[in-house]
């Protein structure tokens, strides 16, 4: 696949002649699509939420939240280490969900400046 992005950008191909040859690959599916955007969405959303309060300095703490215990071991193993200072990185590169496909995992604030 990444050889059709450096041909395509090498040849100047247009959007539609990359979709084609993306969706003639036996790597691309529906399904793979589906999975790329819903992974994209939950990484950008906590990425979002993440970078407006590191903006705002009045959240101090978060803690990652799963949605059950059927979590993946990586989201638990972020889970189990509670509260962590704003900015915190959880692994190499990874400060918010979204780490993995299928994340169903989330921020969620435990200390906000002035709230004891």
């Amino acid at each position: 696949m990444l050889e059709a992005f450096k041909q395509a950008i090498a040849e100047n191909w247009t959007p539609a002649q990359l979709e084609s040859v993306l969706r003639a690959s036996v790597v691309w599916t529906p399904e793979h699509g589906e999975l790329i955007a819903d992974n994209e969405i939950t990484r950008q959303q906590a990425s979002g939420h993440l970078t407006s309060w590191m903006s705002s300095g009045k959240v101090l703490e978060y803690q990652w939240t799963v949605m059950d215990l059927g979590c993946c071991d990586l989201c638990r193993s972020f889970n189990m280490l509670g509260p962590v200072k704003a900015g915190y990185m959880f692994a190499p590169l990874i400060w918010a969900p979204g780490a993995h496909p299928f994340c169903r995992c989330w921020l969620t604030v435990t200390k906000i400046e002035g709230q004891e």
